[in-house]
């Protein structure tokens, strides 16, 4: 299981930059993890065309795999 920490500064962030005003805090969440996997790069990167400047923006976290023995614990800190 992923835990995201202080994720109320991420979506600060995210509704200064983004054009999206009714998007789901879940899937939002899960596209990050989503684009860590993906990447393996600990910055959520929006593009041009789903910004409000119509420039990129990109949100800088750490990430952590904690996991030991099998288990997973995974955090992403914002």
């Amino acid at each position: 299981m992923t835990q995201f920490i202080n994720s109320e500064a991420f979506f600060k962030w995210y509704d200064s930059v983004s054009n999206d005003l009714k998007y789901n805090k879940d899937k939002l969440l899960d596209d990050v993890f989503q684009q860590y996997c993906q990447t393996r790069e600990s910055h959520f990167d929006l593009p041009a065309e789903k910004t409000v400047t119509g420039k990129p923006e990109s949100y800088k976290y750490e990430f952590e795999d904690l996991g030991k023995c099998g288990g997973s614990a995974l955090f992403i800190y914002f």
